[in-house]
C-alpha cells in the first residue's frame, strides 16, 4: 500500500499506524489487503463519530473515501445475524425491568388515548410500555427505546451516569439533540438523557459480538474488529492532542451501559420516578408528518364564505345545513318545546363569543386586546352578500360594552396556556419544533351531508391530535353563586354534546383527522338585564373567576382520557347515564316530578364523573362527588317509604350502578399508583383508599338492603352463592325454573310475581274497555253507523290523539301567550309580564288574591299548600342531617318554588310557576276555541263515556306510575295489512310498498330491538312500547315541493328558510305518521293497556334481577361433586367441592334472561345491530332482515299447522296421551280417577267463559292470548277473521281447551289453609275451585286470600305481598304442570334457546322438544311452584335398568319387552326399584343441596321414584298400543293394494293410519329412534319454505316446458301445473293428503 497522510488540525494518521493496528488484529484473523480497506473506513467512521463536527477536516475525509474499497459482501446476511441475537438480548432485559413489548403488523399502532397513529415506535417511561411498528422498524428502534428505560432507570448520582454525561457533552450527540429539541425539552437535564440514550443505541446497535452467542463460522470479520477500532481511534486522538486523552475511559461507559443491558443486568438501578410520568417517546415517520401537514393544509384551503344568515361554498352556492340548525331540530323532537327561536339572550352569547375570539387572535398575534377596535369592527363588518355580519348586535353595544371582563380573560388566559402546555408536551414526545396550529371560528364543511358549521375554537397538535373548545354563555337571574350551585341543564348539556359531535365528525370524516384529545364546552356565565333599547351585563363567571366545579370545563363527544382502561371506565359512564336519561324521558314530570328531578340529579352526578375523570385533578374531584354521594346515600337509607326522598328499588339500583363504575375506577387509579414516587404515594393513596372505603361501605349497605328484599319479598329459599357448572344443555334447554341455582329460582319467582301483577291488573282493564266497548258497537248500531265511524270521531287526524275539547287556535293563544311570557320575564319587564299573565289567568284555574297568585279551588289550594310545606320540611330535615349540603340543597328548594311556587313573592317565580305547575289548567267557554267535534262527542253518551275512559287512563297512568303521556294521548301502532285493507280498502293493502314496510321496517324502539343507543347497542332500560310518534319517509319530489314552498317566504339558505323548512318537513313526515297509525282504537287500547302494565310490573321487580345478577357476579363460586367408596358400607359418599371459580356461564345465562324479560331483546336483536341508518329525511330504519325472519316463520307456523284437522287431532291425542301419564304421577292430580276427569270435562265446558275469565285473570295459560283477544275486538270484521289465532284456530283450541280442563283439575284438589295454597286432605275441604270467584270488574277474589284495601297500612303490607306471592305461584303451577304434558313452554318460564337466533330458527315448531325431554329425562331438583320434588320418569327408568352392571341390566330388559304387553302388571312390579341406587342418588342429592336435608326424607323419595317408575311403564305401553294401530293401518292400506282398490278413495283407511301414525310418533318420539330421526331430518321448517319455492318453480317449469311440447310429460303424472303450490297452501295440503287426488300418496310412504 502506498504511504499516504490525511490531516486533521495538530495530527495525522498514515499507513504506519495502519501496519501497527494489523499486528494486533493476528491473534484474530490474517487480513488481506482488501480487509484493510474496510478497516480504514470503519477507522474513518469511528473518528467522524467521535470527533467533534466542527474538528473534522470533511476534505480529508471525502479523499480517504474517494481511493478506499469498501467489501459488502456477505455483510447484511452477517449483521441480520448479529441483529437477531442482540435483540433477544434486548427484549430479555426489558422483560426483567418489568417493560412490555408489543410488535404489530399493521401500518399504524394504537396509542394510549386509543387513537391511531403511525410512528415508528412508542416508549411510555412511566407506564413501561413499549409498541413496535414491524413494517418500519429496524434493530435500531429497540435499541434506542430500550436505552430510554436504562436512562431512566440509572441513578443520576452515580459513576456511570457522571461518565456517559461527561463523555455526551462532548460528542456530537448532545449538538444534535439540543438542536433538534431545543423547543421540546424544558429542561437540560431531558436534552441529556435524551443524547446519552443516543449514544447507548449506537454503541448496542455496534456490539462486539463477543457478548452474543454466535458461532465462529458466522462472525463476520469486520464486527471483530470494532473495539481494535475504537482502541486505535483512542491513540491516534491522544497523538493528535485533542480533548480526548480519557476517551476510553468514557467509551468504557458506553461499552459498560451497553453490556449491562446485553448482560440482563439490573443491578444499581433505579425504579423509574414520577418525572417520568406522562412521558411517552414515538417518532413519526415522514409520511405521517406529510399526513398532518395535508389535514393542515386542507382546512386552511377550504372556501367556506360565512354569511350572516348561513354558508356559501367555492362556487358561491348556498350550503344547506348549519350544524346548530341540525342539532336544535334533533333537540326539538327530543325534548318538547326546546326553544329554538332567536332571543335577546342569544346576543349576549355572540357579543362574548366575539370578544373570545378577538381576545385570543391578540394572544397568537402577540398583540394587546383593543375592545374598541373589535367594537368598531362589530359595526362594520360585512358579509360577502355584503350584509352586516353582526346586524343583530349592533343596537345594543353601547350596553354590551360597559362590560368587566376580565372573569372572561382569564377563562381563556387558562385554555390558552393549556393548549400551550400540550403542545409544549407533543413536542417534547416526538422531537419536533413544529407548533399546534390554532384555529379561531374557522368553518368546517362535510360535503356528504352538505353541512357546515363553525367551532369557536379548534386545535391540530404537532401529531395531529385534534381538539374542540366551544364557548357556551349560560344566563343566571340571580347571584352567580346561587347559578353555580345549580349548574347548567340536563337538556343543554346534550345540546352541546351533540354540537361538539358534529363538529368532530366533520374534523374527521372531511379532513382525515383520526385523532382527538380535549373536546370540551367552556360554560361562561353572565348576568345581564334587558331593557327594551338596551342589554346590559351586570356580572361574568367563570371556572378561572370562581373555581366553581358546575362551570368546569365539560367533556364532551366521547372525549377519551390518556389511559385504555378509564376509558372503559368513562364508556360505562356514558351508558349509565342513557339509560338514565331515557328513565327519565318517560316519567311524567307534571304526575312525579320528585322522580324526574331524582334521575336529573342523579345525570348530573354521572356527568360530573365524567368530566372529573377526563380533569388533571380526577382524583381529587371523584374524592368530594364520593364524599357527597355517601352523604345522601346514609340519609337516604334512613329515610321512611312515604318521604319523597325515600331511596326505592330503582334508586338503589340507579346508585349501585354507579358505584361499581366508579369502582372500577379507584381500582385502576390504585393499579396506576405503583409507579410513582413515595412521596406521591403518601399523598394519593390515602384519597384513593377513603374514596374506596366510602364506596364499599354504599356499596355493602345497599347490597344489604337489596338482598334482604330479596330474600323477604321474594319466596322460595334464600340466595346461596354456590353455582354448578353450567354446561351447554343446562344453558340452553333448562327452564329458568329448572336452572340447579337458588339465584335462578328467585328470578323465576320474580317473573312469575311479574305475570301475577300484570295479568291482573291488565284483567281489569280488559274489562273496563271492552265493557265500554260493546255499549259502544251497541250506540252505533242505533245511530247506523259503524263502530269504526266512531272511532274516528274519536280520532284527531292531525295529531293521531283524541280530539281536545277545544280547538288549535286555544292552543296556539295559549302557547303565544306563554312564550310572550317567558321573554318578560327573561327580560325582566315586570310591566309586560304582568299583562300576558292576565291574559293566562282568563282560562286558568288560578286566580289573583292581593296580588298573589292562588288557586281558584280552595281545596286545590290547600292541597298545593301541603305539597309546598312538605318539600320544604324535608329539605330542612336533609339539611339538618348534613349541613355540608345546605347549598345544594337550598338550591334544591328553589329550583322546585321556581317551578312550582305561583304563590311565590318573587314575580319572576311566582308567575315562571305559572307556567309549570302541574296543577295549573286551561278552560273556555268561549265559542271561538271551542272544538265542534268534541261537542258532537258528548251528544252521544256511549262515545263520550269511552272518551273519557281513555282519559281517566291515561291520567292514571301519568299520575300513579309517572308514564309521560298527555291525557288525549292514542297508542302509535302502526296498520298491518289487514287494518290497512279494513279500514282503507283492499286495493290499498295491496300496495306492494307499503305492504313491504309494514312487514320489514322495524321502529326505533321496536320490541325486537329493546332500547338502543347511537351505536346501536341495547341499553339496559325497560322499553314502553306504542308511545313513540309515527313517523313518515318522504320522497324527493316531496321534500323538493317542500323546499319551493319554503323559497316562497324566504331566502334559500338562510336562517329563517332552514327552521321553515324544517318544520315543513317535520309537519309532512308526522302527518305521514298520523296516516300510518291505526284507528282500530279498541285493539290498540288493549295492546297499549298490556304494554304499559307490563312495564310498570317490570320496573318494581327490576332493582331484584339486577341484584340477583350483580351478587352471583360478587359472590357466585362454582362447585364440583366428588365421590369415593366406603369399604365399610361399600355406599358411594359424596362431597361438594368448593372451587372458587366464578361462575361465569351462569352470569351470562342470567344476564341474557335479564335482557329478554326486561329489556325487550329479542333473538332477533343481533341481526337488528348495527344495521340502523339514517335516510336523507332523516327517518331512521333498520335492516328488514329482523322483521322478515319472523314474519316468515309466522307464515310457516299457518304453513305447517293452520287449518290442519290431521296436525290438531295428532296433539290432542298427544296431551290426552300425557295426561293419561301425568295424572297417576303428579303429586297434585295422582290420586284423581276417571270419574273425576269426567267431572272436570263436564265442568270446563258448563262453565268454559267463566273459567277463561279466571284463567287469564290469574295468568295460568301457557299462552299468551293478549294479542288474540285484542284483534277480537277491532271494528272490522276482516281485521277479526284474517288473524293467526283463527289460522292456528284448530291447532290452538286444543291446547286451550286440555289446559282448562287440568286447571280445573288442580284448583278442585288445592284449598287454602291460613294464607297458604295446599293440596286438600279432605273431600270436606272447600277446594279452590269454589273459593274462586269472578268479580264484576273482572278481578278474581279467593277466598282467604283476597287482598286489603288499604295497601299502605304497614300491617298489611305482609299480608298483601303473600297474597302476591301465593297467587303468582298458583299460576306457574298451573302452567308447570300443563307443560309438563303439552311440552309448551310458558311465556316468563322460558328456556335460554329462545333467546338465542340460530336455535330458534333449528327449533321452530320443535319447541316441545326441549320441554318433553326435561319431563321424561330430567333429573332430581325441586319444584318451587308445585313445592315438592320431581325427576323425569325415564331418567328413573333408564337408572333402574342400567345401573348394576351388564347381567342386570340384561335380565331386566328381556322382563321388560315381555312384561309390557301385561297391562294388569303395575311397572314397579316388573322393575323394582333398587335401594342401593336410589341411596346414591339420594345422598348426591342432599351433598349437593343442602338446603333441602329435612324437607326429602328417603322413604319419600323411594316413593317418588316408585311413581315416576310406573309413569314411565304406563307410557311405553300406550305407545305399545299405538304401534299395533299403525300396523293395523298398513295392514289395511297392504290389503286394499293388493285387492288393486285405489287406495286414494279409501279415506277411511287412510284417516285411520294418518292419526295412529301421528299418535305413536307424537307418544313415541324419544322412544322411538325412527321416529326422531325421521323428525330431526327434514331440517329446520325455513328448508321446507325453501324446498316449497324450489319445488314450485321446478313444476312450473316443467309443466311449462310440457304444454310447448319441449318435453313429453310422462303418462302416469297426473298432477297440474299447480300442484306443487297445493301442497304448500295451507288447509289444501293435507285435504291432498287425505284424498291423494292425483295419486302421489303411497301407503309405503308412511
Amino acid at each position: 500500500m502506498k504511504s499516504c497522510k490525511y490531516i486533521y488540525k495538530g495530527g495525522l494518521y498514515d499507513e504506519e499506524d495502519l501496519s501497527k493496528f494489523k499486528l494486533n488484529l493476528d491473534e484474530y484473523y490474517t487480513p488481506n489487503d482488501n480487509d484493510l480497506k474496510q478497516v480504514e473506513f470503519l477507522v474513518n467512521n469511528e473518528l467522524k463519530k467521535q470527533i467533534p463536527r466542527q474538528e473534522f477536516n470533511e476534505k480529508a475525509f471525502n479523499d480517504l473515501l474517494e481511493k478506499k474499497e469498501i467489501r459488502t459482501e456477505d455483510i447484511n446476511k452477517q449483521k441480520q445475524i448479529l441483529d437477531n441475537e442482540i435483540e433477544n438480548k434486548l427484549l430479555s432485559w426489558l422483560r426483567s425491568a418489568g417493560v412490555t413489548v408489543n410488535y404489530t403488523d399493521n401500518l399504524t399502532i394504537m396509542d394510549n388515548n386509543g387513537n391511531i397513529l403511525s410512528p415508528i415506535a412508542k416508549a411510555d417511561l412511566f407506564n413501561k410500555a413499549i409498541q413496535i411498528n414491524k413494517n418500519k422498524e429496524d434493530i435500531r428502534t429497540l435499541a434506542e427505546e430500550t436505552a430510554h428505560f436504562f436512562v431512566a432507570m440509572l441513578p443520576k448520582d452515580g459513576d456511570l451516569f457522571k461518565a456517559l454525561a461527561k463523555y455526551t457533552i462532548n460528542s456530537p450527540y448532545l449538538t444534535n439533540v439540543q438542536e433538534k429539541y431545543k423547543n421540546v425539552y424544558k429542561e437540560d437535564r431531558l436534552i441529556l438523557e435524551e443524547a446519552i440514550g443516543k449514544a447507548i443505541a449506537d454503541q448496542l446497535v455496534n456490539t462486539d459480538e463477543t457478548n452474543i452467542k454466535i458461532p465462529p463460522k458466522e462472525r463476520p470479520y469486520f464486527k471483530k474488529l470494532i473495539y481494535r477500532i475504537i482502541d486505535f481511534v483512542n491513540d491516534l486522538l491522544s497523538k493528535i492532542n485533542l480533548a480526548h486523552s480519557n476517551i476510553n475511559e468514557e467509551v468504557n461507559a458506553l461499552k459498560e451501559a451497553a453490556n449491562k443491558i446485553l448482560d440482563n443486568d439490573l443491578t444499581d438501578l433505579n425504579e423509574i420516578d414520577k418525572t417520568y410520568k406522562g412521558l411517552t417517546f414515538y417518532e413519526l415517520p415522514e409520511e405521517e408528518v406529510t399526513r398532518i401537514n395535508n389535514i393542515i393544509d386542507k382546512i386552511k384551503n377550504t372556501k367556506i364564505k360565512v354569511l350572516a344568515d348561513g354558508y356559501l361554498d367555492s362556487s358561491g352556492r348556498r350550503i344547506k345545513f348549519r350544524t346548530t340548525q341540525i342539532v336544535r331540530n334533533i333537540l326539538r323532537q327530543r325534548f318538547k318545546g326546546f326553544e329554538q327561536e332567536k332571543t335577546k339572550g342569544t346576543i349576549v352569547g355572540t357579543y362574548l363569543h366575539t370578544i373570545a375570539s378577538f381576545y385570543l387572535r391578540s394572544k397568537l398575534n402577540n398583540e394587546p386586546f383593543d375592545l374598541q377596535k373589535l367594537l368598531n369592527y362589530i359595526k362594520t363588518a360585512r358579509d360577502v352578500e355584503g350584509n352586516l355580519y353582526y346586524s343583530d348586535l349592533i343596537p345594543y353595544l353601547d350596553g354590551l360594552s360597559k362590560t368587566v371582563l376580565n372573569p372572561l380573560f382569564d377563562e381563556l388566559d387558562r385554555i390558552y396556556d393549556k393548549i400551550k402546555l400540550t403542545e409544549s408536551n407533543i413536542q417534547r414526545l416526538i422531537g419536533t419544533n413544529r407548533k399546534a396550529q390554532i384555529f379561531l371560528e374557522t368553518p368546517l364543511y362535510n360535503p356528504v351531508t352538505d353541512e357546515a358549521g363553525t367551532p369557536d375554537l379548534f386545535i391540530i397538535y404537532p401529531n395531529g391530535v385534534a381538539a374542540i373548545y366551544d364557548f357556551k354563555s349560560i344566563r343566571f337571574i340571580k347571584d352567580v353563586n346561587d347559578f353555580t350551585e345549580e349548574g347548567i341543564s340536563e337538556m343543554k348539556i346534550e345540546e352541546y354534546d351533540l354540537q361538539v359531535e358534529r363538529y368532530k365528525n366533520m374534523i374527521r370524516n372531511t379532513y382525515g383527522v383520526s385523532k382527538f384529545a380535549e373536546l370540551k364546552i367552556i360554560p361562561i356565565g353572565v348576568n345581564f338585564v334587558i331593557t327594551k333599547d338596551n342589554i346590559f351585563i351586570n356580572q361574568i363567571a367563570t371556572f378561572a373567576s370562581t373555581k366553581k366545579e358546575t362551570l368546569r370545563e365539560i367533556s364532551v363527544a366521547h372525549e377519551e382520557s390518556e389511559d385504555v382502561a378509564i376509558n372503559a371506565t368513562l364508556e360505562k359512564l356514558r351508558a349509565l347515564r342513557d339509560k338514565l336519561r331515557t328513565k327519565a324521558s318517560v316519567t311524567s314530570v307534571r304526575s312525579n316530578e320528585i322522580l324526574r328531578e331524582s334521575y336529573k340529579q342523579r345525570i348530573k352526578q354521572v356527568t360530573d364523573a365524567i368530566n372529573n375523570i377526563l380533569s388533571k385533578d380526577s382524583i381529587y374531584l371523584i374524592n368530594t362527588l364520593v364524599e357527597s354521594l355517601y352523604q345522601e346515600v346514609e340519609l337516604r337509607l334512613t329515610l321512611d317509604e312515604n318521604s319523597p326522598d325515600y331511596m326505592d328499588s330503582s334508586a338503589l339500583d340507579d346508585i349501585k350502578s354507579f358505584l361499581v363504575i366508579l369502582s372500577d375506577y379507584v381500582d385502576i387509579e390504585l393499579n396506576n399508583i405503583k409507579s410513582l414516587s413515595e412521596e406521591d404515594k403518601q399523598k394519593i393513596k390515602p384519597i384513593l383508599s377513603n374514596i374506596n372505603l366510602n364506596i364499599r361501605d354504599m356499596l355493602n349497605s345497599i347490597n344489604s338492603k337489596i338482598i334482604d328484599a330479596i330474600n323477604t319479598t321474594i319466596p322460595g329459599e334464600e340466595v346461596t352463592p354456590y353455582i354448578k357448572n353450567i354446561g351447554f344443555f343446562t344453558k340452553y334447554f333448562s327452564k329458568l325454573s329448572s336452572v340447579p341455582s337458588s339465584v335462578f329460582k328467585k328470578f323465576s319467582y320474580v317473573m312469575a310475581l311479574v305475570k301475577q301483577e300484570t295479568d291482573e291488573e291488565y284483567a281489569k282493564f280488559y274489562h273496563n274497555v271492552t265493557t265500554k266497548h260493546e255499549n259502544l258497537k251497541k250506540a252505533a248500531a242505533r245511530l247506523g253507523l259503524s263502530l269504526q265511524d266512531m272511532f274516528d270521531m274519536l280520532f284527531d287526524e292531525n295529531t293521531g290523539n283524541l280530539v281536545t275539547p277545544y280547538n288549535k287556535s286555544f292552543f296556539e293563544n295559549l302557547d303565544s301567550i306563554k312564550k310572550s311570557l317567558v321573554n318578560a320575564i327573561n327580560e325582566d319587564d315586570y310591566v309586560a309580564a304582568q299583562e300576558y299573565v292576565n291574559k293566562l289567568l282568563k282560562y286558568a284555574n288560578v286566580k289573583k288574591v292581593n296580588g298573589i297568585l292562588v288557586f281558584e279551588d280552595e281545596a286545590l289550594q290547600e292541597t298545593f299548600k301541603t305539597l309546598k310545606e312538605k318539600q320544604k320540611n324535608e329539605i330542612n330535615v336533609r339539611i339538618k342531617a348534613n349541613a355540608n349540603l345546605r347549598k345544594k340543597l337550598e338550591a334544591e328548594l328553589a329550583r322546585w318554588n321556581y317551578r312550582n311556587d305561583i304563590s311565590n313573592p318573587d314575580w319572576r317565580v311566582a308567575y315562571n310557576a305559572l307556567l309549570h305547575n302541574k296543577f295549573v289548567s286551561y278552560t273556555t267557554e268561549e265559542k271561538q276555541y271551542i272544538n265542534e267535534r268534541f261537542t258532537k262527542i258528548k251528544r252521544i253518551s256511549e262515545l263520550y263515556d269511552y272518551y273519557n275512559m281513555i282519559i281517566r287512563f291515561n291520567s292514571e297512568m301519568s299520575s300513579r306510575y309517572g308514564v309521560d303521556i298527555r291525557k288525549n294521548f292514542l297508542p302509535k301502532i302502526v296498520k298491518d295489512i289487514i287494518d290497512r285493507a279494513a279500514q282503507n280498502g283492499i286495493g290499498n293493502a295491496l300496495d306492494f310498498k307499503s305492504t313491504l314496510d309494514v312487514l320489514s321496517n322495524i321502529r326505533e324502539g321496536d320490541v325486537l330491538l329493546g332500547n338502543i343507543d347511537d351505536a346501536n347497542n341495547l341499553i339496559p332500560t325497560i322499553p314502553l312500547l306504542y308511545v313513540n310518534p309515527l313517523v313518515g319517509d318522504l320522497t324527493q319530489s316531496e321534500v323538493e315541493a317542500l323546499e319551493n314552498t319554503a323559497e316562497s317566504k324566504f331566502k334559500k339558505g338562510t336562517v329563517d328558510y332552514e327552521n321553515y323548512l324544517s318544520l315543513l318537513i317535520e309537519e309532512a313526515r308526522n302527518k305521514k305518521g298520523v296516516e300510518k297509525q291505526s284507528r282500530d282504537l279498541t285493539t290498540s287500547l288493549l295492546l297499549f293497556g298490556y304494554a304499559v302494565h307490563k312495564y310498570v310490573s317490570l320496573n318494581k321487580y327490576e332493582f331484584i334481577a339486577r341484584g340477583l345478577l350483580d351478587y352471583i357476579k360478587e359472590n357466585g363460586r362454582t362447585y364440583k361433586m366428588t365421590s369415593k367408596v366406603n369399604p365399610i358400607t361399600d355406599e358411594l359418599e359424596y362431597e361438594k367441592v368448593i372451587t372458587g371459580d366464578i361462575p361465569t356461564e351462569a352470569i351470562v345465562l342470567l344476564d341474557s334472561f335479564i335482557n329478554n324479560f326486561f329489556y325487550g331483546k329479542s333473538p332477533y336483536s343481533e341481526i337488528a345491530k348495527n344495521k340502523l341508518i339514517f335516510n336523507k329525511t332523516g327517518s331512521k330504519k333498520a335492516i328488514k332482515l329482523a322483521k322478515i325472519i319472523p314474519n316468515l316463520l309466522r307464515w310457516l307456523n299457518i304453513r305447517f299447522l293452520g287449518l290442519n284437522p290431521l296436525v290438531a287431532t295428532g296433539n290432542l291425542m298427544g296431551l290426552t296421551t300425557n295426561l293419561l301419564v301425568t295424572m297417576k304421577d303428579n303429586p297434585i292430580l295422582k290420586n284423581t280417577t276417571t270419574a273425576d276427569w269426567k267431572r272436570y270435562l263436564e265442568y270446563s265446558i258448563k262453565n268454559t267463559d267463566t273459567l277463561i275469565s279466571i284463567m287469564k285473570n290469574m295468568g295460568m295459560f301457557i299462552r299468551d292470548t293478549k294479542r288474540a283477544d285484542a284483534e277480537k275486538k277491532s271494528a272490522h270484521l276482516l281485521s277479526r277473521v284474517m288473524t293467526d289465532e283463527n289460522a292456528l284456530i284448530l291447532m290452538k283450541s286444543g291446547d286451550m281447551s286440555m289446559n282448562i280442563v287440568v286447571a280445573t283439575a288442580i284448583l278442585d284438589n288445592l284449598t287454602v289453609k291460613n294464607g297458604k295454597i295446599v293440596k286438600k286432605v279432605d273431600e270436606k275441604e272447600e277446594s279452590l275451585l269454589s273459593l274462586m270467584n269472578l268479580e264484576e270488574d273482572g278481578s278474581v277474589s279467593i277466598k282467604g286470600l283476597d287482598y286489603k284495601k288499604e295497601e299502605a297500612l304497614k300491617e298489611n303490607i305482609e299480608y298483601n305481598r303473600n297474597v302476591r306471592n301465593e297467587r303468582a305461584r298458583l299460576s306457574m303451577l298451573v302452567q308447570n304442570i300443563f307443560s309438563s304434558m303439552s311440552g309448551g313452554i310458558p311465556e316468563y318460564d322460558k328456556m335460554n334457546f329462545q333467546n338465542n337466533f340460530l336455535l330458534t330458527l333449528m327449533l321452530h315448531l320443535r319447541t316441545f322438544i326441549p320441554g318433553l325431554a326435561v319431563e321424561k329425562f330430567g333429573g332430581l331438583q325441586y319444584n318451587p311452584y308445585l313445592q315438592d320434588f320431581t325427576v323425569g320418569r325415564f331418567n328413573v327408568l333408564l337408572s333402574e335398568l342400567f345401573g348394576e352392571g351388564l347381567s342386570s341390566s340384561l335380565k331386566n330388559i328381556t322382563k321388560l319387552i315381555f312384561t309390557l304387553p301385561l297391562v294388569t302388571v303395575k311397572g314397579s312390579n316388573i322393575l323394582k326399584i333398587s335401594e342401593h341406587i336410589s341411596k346414591n342418588i339420594y345422598n348426591r342429592f342432599l351433598v349437593e343441596n343442602p338446603e333441602y336435608i329435612g324437607k326429602l326424607d328417603f322413604n319419600q323419595f323411594l316413593e317418588l321414584r316408585t311413581t315416576r317408575l310406573n309413569a314411565a311403564i304406563r307410557e311405553m305401553r300406550i305407545m305399545f298400543m299405538y304401534s299395533l294401530m299403525v300396523l293395523g293401518g298398513i295392514i289395511l292400506m297392504k290389503g286394499d293394494d293388493d285387492k288393486k282398490k285405489d287406495s286414494s278413495k279409501n279415506s277411511f283407511d287412510r284417516i285411520f293410519y294418518l292419526l295412529s301414525l301421528r299418535g305413536f310418533n307424537e307418544i313415541g318420539f324419544f322412544l322411538n329412534p325412527w321416529s326422531l330421526y325421521s323428525f330431526m331430518s327434514r331440517g329446520p321448517s325455513i328448508f321446507t319454505y325453501m324446498k316449497d319455492i324450489k319445488d314450485i318453480t321446478t313444476d312450473l317449469g316443467k309443466e311449462s316446458a310440457y304444454a310447448l311440447g319441449l318435453l313429453d310429460k310422462p303418462k302416469n303424472d297426473k298432477t297440474p301445473f299447480y300442484y306443487q303450490m297445493l301442497k304448500a297452501t295451507p288447509m289444501l295440503n293435507w285435504l291432498m293428503q287425505l284424498t291423494d287426488p292425483f295419486g302421489t300418496y303411497k301407503s309405503y310412504k308412511y
